[in-house]
């Protein structure tokens, strides 16, 4: 009989630490038996830089995969998040959720007759709302540069005050007021909607700062959104304010337009409105009471700071170096994979890599790299500052000299290791030694059983006995997520050590948990 074993004791395991049993798809790790689901083992193997991940494994748990090194359980549960109708879908919800600002300011002002062919297509948006509760609750999120698609994870990050929000929307209460015949009740339970303003809310965040929403036409669409949704706002209230004064003088009288119906009426406010804002105005449409011309005065004064930002965000799409320069680096290796016939799966984290990179504040290497080229006081200065977060984490650095961690912080190079890459191996002399900031990290002994994680956000170095005795690692350390860290090599520690013993006895090997 097979032996249950842990999944996580199976999360990474190097091809030295394995041996194949047989034929059926079994392997031994440290005396226990690991069953693989499959005919053909070659299939549900991937060997790749001197390291073995099971792909599309059975654990006699139950259903267990690794996607380079990162595990999946109840992998079909969640849907994958950078799918192009997944995309597409966050694209309309957050059109629809900008409908609230269109519709309430739309209904208090002009008060249409209400009509079941009036309210049919709030009714057809109200059930994209109620699909929305569910495909957000279905949709993987990205962890450290490793998507989850598991039940948990994706409702660990949902709050439940989101979530309560997100069930309260979509309905109709509205159409309390409508079967009442109370125009009043109906406007007032109109305004319930306001809370798809938290799913407009997510939607722009995810739009603005996912790396496959990013590009001009999206930046565009929200922006000219966004005008038309102030042009509108400002229509209705405008329209509103000289509809108040008829039968007196208004702007509407005026301009022999109060006998036309109410849509025409809306046109008219927006080309005026639209003229104003844009300051392009004609002359032809003019205020003619007090409210008219304190509205028309607020609206000119949005028209001044949204034409500034309008400008100014058209200048950033085009002009922001950054972000150009991040996102055509990624464009040029994604096309080229493509072209070359890169499956599927490489594709996909190549994509993942890009999106972790981005969404720890873009490219971080670059600001190292900047910081190198200036003169070496600023260096020192700039470098101290920017590993101050390894200096405040690492216990060793905490009590060292000003002068030790400007050396240390000069020979410190960012690394950034996808799941399952080696940080350090067993058995084996390191020649560098890296101190971990973000991610986690698995510590496997010979035996490939699973003896620690390492959680980066808490600081933890790697590669010390090494660097400091020259003896062989006791463990692997293997990345389960993206991992950030920085490497000081050997040779770098051995000439800051030796001006600076402390600092060799403050990093003194521990002994791993």
């Amino acid at each position: 009989m097979k032996k249950k074993v842990e999944i996580h004791e199976y999360i990474h395991i190097a091809l030295a630490n394995a041996d194949r049993v047989n034929d059926t798809g079994e392997y031994q790790l440290g005396g226990k038996d690991l069953s693989i689901d499959g005919k053909v083992i070659e299939k549900n193997l991937n060997f790749f830089n001197d390291r073995e991940i099971l792909l599309n494994s059975k654990v006699m748990q139950g259903d267990f995969s690794l996607a380079n090194g990162a595990n999946q359980i109840n992998e079909n549960y969640g849907i994958y998040p950078y799918h192009v109708l997944r995309r597409i879908w966050e694209y309309i919800m957050y059109f629809l959720s900008m409908i609230v600002l269109w519709e309430i300011p739309f209904e208090w002002a002009f008060n249409f007759k209400k009509t079941f062919l009036w309210m049919l297509p709030a009714l057809i948006i109200d059930c994209f709302f109620i699909a929305d509760i569910f495909i957000v609750r279905r949709t993987g999120i990205l962890q450290y540069g490793v998507i989850k698609l598991d039940k948990a994870s994706i409702d660990s990050t949902i709050p439940n005050w989101r979530l309560i929000i997100y069930w309260l929307s979509p309905w109709p209460y509205y159409l309390i007021g409508y079967f009442a015949k109370i125009d009043l009740l109906y406007n007032i339970l109109l305004l319930i909607k306001c809370l798809r303003l938290v799913r407009l809310y997510d939607a722009n965040h995810v739009i603005k700062n996912t790396l496959v929403y990013i590009s001009p036409i999206s930046k565009m669409a929200t922006l000219f959104t966004t005008l038309l949704t102030i042009v509108h706002i400002c229509a209705c209230v405008f329209w509103y304010t000289g509809n108040v004064e008829i039968p007196n003088t208004s702007w509407l009288t005026e301009s022999k337009i109060s006998e036309k119906p109410k849509i025409i009426q809306y046109f008219h406010t927006v080309y005026y409105i639209t003229t104003t804002i844009l300051t392009i105005g004609y002359g032809d449409l003019h205020p003619y009471t007090f409210p008219e011309i304190c509205v028309v005065i607020c609206v000119e004064a949005v028209g001044v700071f949204f034409y500034n930002f309008l400008v100014s965000t058209m200048v950033s799409i085009v002009a922001d170096p950054s972000r150009n320069s991040f996102l055509s680096k990624y464009q040029r290796i994604y096309s080229a994979f493509k072209w070359r016939g890169i499956s599927d799966d490489s594709m996909r984290e190549l994509l993942r890599y890009y999106e972790y990179v981005w969404e720890r504040d873009r490219d971080r290497a670059d600001f190292f790299e900047t910081a190198s080229k200036m003169p070496e006081g600023l260096q020192k200065r700039l470098a101290l500052a920017l590993h101050m977060e390894v200096f405040n984490k690492v216990e060793a650095f905490r009590e060292a000299n000003e002068e030790v961690l400007e050396r240390v912080a000069m020979a410190l190079q960012p690394r950034i290791f996808t799941p399952g890459d080696f940080l350090i191996k067993s058995g084996r002399v390191s020649n560098r030694m890296y101190f971990v900031t973000e991610g986690k990290v698995d510590m496997i002994n010979t035996s490939g059983a699973l003896i620690n994680v390492l959680d980066g956000a808490n600081g933890c170095v790697l590669g010390e006995s090494s660097i400091i005795n020259g003896s062989a690692e006791s463990a692997s350390a293997i990345a389960e997520t993206y991992v950030e860290a920085f490497e000081l090599m050997k040779e770098d520690f051995d000439q800051i050590a030796e001006l600076h013993p402390q600092l060799q006895n403050g990093l003194m090997p521990r002994t791993t948990q």
